[in-house]
């Protein structure tokens, strides 16, 4: 997993302390944080948000593509949208991603 600053902001946003709590835990413990990728990232962010992308999702697009990750989403319309937007990075929903690395 890796981390986007915006994973703090929504979690933040989250009203169930406990799911809160453990949200954060695992960024703490699993995300993989890359300081290099901060000025490349925001300059992509932006331009994807000008592109039409909501500015959340632009944000973690640009973080992901920066460190070459695939790119998991459950939202069909997002997804689509970065297929027809020519995302440098796979794009797909958990069940695509569990397919296509033959995870069962």
């Amino acid at each position: 997993m890796v981390y986007s600053p915006v994973h703090e902001i929504e979690i933040s946003a989250i009203s169930d302390h406990i799911e809160m709590a453990d949200l954060l835990y695992l960024i703490e413990t699993i995300a993989f944080r890359s300081e290099q990728a901060g000025s490349h990232a925001r300059k992509r962010a932006e331009e994807l948000a000008r592109s039409g992308f909501g500015i959340a999702e632009a944000a973690h697009i640009a973080y992901a593509e920066k460190m070459q990750a695939s790119f998991i989403s459950c939202d069909d319309k997002l997804i689509k949208k970065c297929l027809r937007s020519g995302i440098n990075i796979w794009t797909g929903s958990p069940i695509m991603f569990c397919e296509k690395e033959d995870i069962k």
